[in-house]
Formats: C-alpha cells, sequence, structure tokens
C-alpha cells in the first residue's frame, strides 16, 4: 500500500518516493495496479475516496458519468431531512454493486492485476467461491430460475417502492 499525503494546498506527496505527484500521477499509479492510501497531513484521517472522488472527477473528466438530474438530486438530498440517509445509502449500494460486478468482469475477463486485491467485503461483497484470480477467466453460473414467491414478493416491493416516490414527489 502507498501512502500518500495531502497537504492544505492541495499538494500530494508520495512516501514511498519522497516526491510530490499531481491528480495525473496518482491516476497512473492506481492504473498501475497500486494501492493508495491518502491520508490529511494536519489531522492524520484517511481521505483517500475523497481524494479518488477528485482525481476522477478532475482529472479523468468523468463529470459526465453524472446526469444533471441526478446531481440535482444528490444536493437537494444533502440537506437535513427524511429521506437524506435512505436515500445516500441507495446511492452508495448502487455503487458498490457495481464495483462487485466490475471486480467479478475483470476477473472473468482477465483484466486485472494479479496484485490488486478485490473491493472491501461488504454487503454485496464476492461470493468466495469466486476462485482465485490467478486461475484464469471462469464462466458464470446459470442464473436460477425465479420462483413464483420470489416474483409475487418482488412486484409488492416494486409497488410499495412506487407508492413511496409517489409520496416524495407530492411532499407529503
Amino acid at each position: 500500500m502507498r501512502i500518500i499525503k495531502k497537504y492544505s494546498n492541495r499538494r500530494l506527496y508520495d512516501t514511498s518516493t519522497s516526491t510530490y505527484v499531481n491528480f495525473e500521477q496518482l491516476a497512473g499509479l492506481v492504473r498501475a495496479g497500486e494501492e493508495v492510501k491518502v491520508l490529511d497531513v494536519q489531522s492524520g484521517e484517511d481521505i483517500t475516496r475523497a481524494t479518488l472522488l477528485q482525481v476522477v472527477l478532475e482529472s479523468q473528466g468523468a463529470a459526465a458519468l453524472f446526469p444533471p438530474g441526478l446531481l440535482h438530486r444528490i444536493i437537494r438530498f444533502s440537506a437535513a431531512g427524511p429521506g437524506q440517509a435512505l436515500f445516500l445509502q441507495q446511492v452508495g449500494m448502487g455503487l458498490e454493486l457495481l464495483d462487485v460486478q466490475l471486480t467479478r468482469l475483470e476477473r472473468q475477463m482477465g483484466w486485472f492485476k494479479a496484485d490488486v486485491p478485490p473491493p472491501a467485503a461488504g454487503p454485496a461483497a464476492p461470493p468466495p467461491d469466486a476462485g482465485p484470480p490467478d486461475e484464469g477467466p471462469e464462466e458464470p453460473p446459470p442464473a436460477a430460475p425465479r420462483r413464483p414467491a420470489a416474483e409475487a414478493e418482488l412486484d409488492a416491493l416494486r409497488e410499495r417502492l412506487a407508492a413511496l416516490e409517489g409520496r416524495l414527489r407530492g411532499g407529503r
């Protein structure tokens, strides 16, 4: 793990090479398979997530990933309110699921570096039967057929979600 220290003037210092790096160089390290941890020099706080988000948005041109409507919602729900925690949790879980799926795809297609660990285990972490990365691509397991009870439950959840969305739009 490479430790990067971030100073108040936004400068990033790579402790393993004793040099300053910019966002492009930090992105290059990650592309090369390096795991980085960014620490705030003053507080010692781990600010890896925020820094990597800055790298993505500022130097990778990824602002186009976010439709304006979603950005409006994020800003609206950033104010304290009953829906804030639920909204942020749902967006976070969706992005975590995307991360897990991309990791699986990378492993199956051989698009990964062997020394890069999978994402941190969480509620949507890949199952342990996925096999180590050096086994090569695997065939994905066949999808299990849906049972009628599961379909009915899914339909009921969809109806509840639609009702909640209607209530949120209506301001109730």
